[in-house]
């Protein structure tokens, strides 16, 4: 049997959180090869993701390699929606600039979104409503 993808193959982004906990799980690359084999991420999110519980995090090699694209803010919509997000939150929650980063590349671009379920007011609406 085939192993099935997140996003349908789309490509991702992530927030640093989502990083940061799979590199804490050893699972990094994993959650790579779970998607279309490439994560995109913003320059925030790459400032944020530089230390874990596990020590320092270095992603140059997935840079180098090509499974980590490294993708600014760029153009009209996406800096609208970064900043809409910096200065109204989620729901009138306050992001921090990756979050915002991540989602303003997520919407623009059509990508799938990977961001931290438990800390991240971008998921909160939705998660918070299941039971578990």
């Amino acid at each position: 049997m085939e192993e099935k993808k997140l996003f349908n193959d789309n490509l991702v982004v992530s927030d640093a959180m989502v990083i940061i906990h799979f590199y804490n799980l050893v699972m990094f690359e994993q959650l790579i090869n779970w998607t279309n084999g490439k994560i995109v991420v913003e320059k925030n999110v790459i400032e944020e993701a530089k230390y874990s519980k596990m020590g320092p995090i270095d992603l140059n090699p997935y840079f180098s390699d090509g499974r980590l694209i490294s993708q600014d803010i760029n153009g009209e919509e996406e800096e609208n929606l970064f900043f809409d997000y910096m200065a109204n939150g989620i729901n009138g929650k306050r992001i921090h600039r990756g979050e915002a980063a991540s989602l303003a590349l997520a919407i623009s671009n059509g990508y799938g979104l990977a961001c931290d379920v438990y800390h991240s007011p971008l998921s909160r609406p939705v998660f918070s409503k299941i039971k578990i």
